[in-house]
């Protein structure tokens, strides 16, 4: 979708029609503050969604339209999705294990 924000979470759609398959969606960070409500419905209704989400700190479609500032404040997303899965949710996982694994190996 050519600059349009907070469209790319319609994978919540797709996910409800396609219960069979796993939806995979890749979206900016300004877009997924926009509709970031919809991850609790998607955890609520045990859907198999995949999201990446690209954090550049920008709103970079508003910029291009519009002078002024555009720099969004840091989030820590993967926080958010484990407070609206009461800290249960699989957001991160594979960050916090290259990390791990990192630390494992700087000890060897």
């Amino acid at each position: 979708m050519d600059r349009s924000v907070g469209q790319s979470i319609a994978t919540l759609g797709y996910a409800q029609a396609s219960k069979d398959k796993r939806i995979i969606a890749c979206i900016g960070d300004r877009s997924f503050q926009a509709t970031m409500q919809d991850v609790s419905s998607m955890i609520r209704c045990k859907l198999n969604c995949i999201i990446f989400l690209i954090n550049n700190g920008g709103n970079n479609t508003v910029g291009e339209i519009h002078d002024g500032p555009t720099m969004l404040s840091k989030r820590n997303y993967t926080a958010l999705v484990a407070a609206i899965h009461n800290g249960k949710a699989n957001a991160g996982r594979q960050r916090y294990n290259a990390r791990r694994n990192r630390r494992k190996q700087s000890r060897r």
